[in-house]
């Protein structure tokens, strides 16, 4: 129990972060700001890491009971498969995020080409980041007994999904200039 209330937590510093990168990333890339956030992207790395360890941990039961019974209730259990497939989905995501805009060279950072492949990923990486974080703000909400869980996850997905939008634009915006 004290692993899933630490997750919650977690999970909730993870979006606030992630909202805080996302915007701040977006605006560099449309060219409004130049400077860059490393301490708020390696605490957001930390914190990432963190939840997907606590998530391996409390997932184990349930993998284990499905192996031992053979049945892994995959449809009745969609959201529970849905949040670990795209929670693997983002790792494979955040690692090539992490290594997507710079090269080092002698110590010194540049910038690498922005080619379709890049823009498809940060594409896939939003997409898994609204269905995994409205899945979790839904699947939290029902636990704690909130009667209006509806309306909450409704909101709180319409401001991922908005805050990824403006990601999208900027990113689209970002890949328009590389490729003139």
């Amino acid at each position: 129990m004290i692993l899933r209330k630490l997750n919650t937590i977690v999970a909730r510093i993870i979006i606030l972060l992630l909202i805080l990168h996302a915007i701040l990333g977006s605006l560099m890339m449309a060219g409004v700001i130049t400077f860059t956030s490393k301490g708020l992207s390696h605490t957001l790395e930390a914190f990432v890491w963190l939840h997907a360890l606590i998530s391996i941990i409390l997932s184990i039961p349930s993998v284990r009971a499905g192996i031992k019974s053979g049945k892994w209730y995959f449809r009745e259990n969609a959201a529970f498969w849905s949040m670990r497939i795209t929670g693997i989905a983002m790792a494979i995501l955040i690692i090539l995020h992490f290594r997507m805009f710079t090269v080092r060279v002698n110590g010194y950072l540049f910038l690498e080409e922005f080619g379709f492949f890049k823009y498809i990923m940060m594409l896939l990486l939003m997409m898994c980041i609204v269905i995994h974080g409205t899945l979790g703000i839904r699947s939290s909400l029902i636990k704690k007994g909130k009667a209006e869980y509806r309306e909450k996850t409704e909101l709180y997905s319409l401001s991922i999904s908005t805050v990824m939008l403006f990601c999208a634009v900027c990113t689209t915006l970002y890949f328009i200039g590389w490729a003139l």
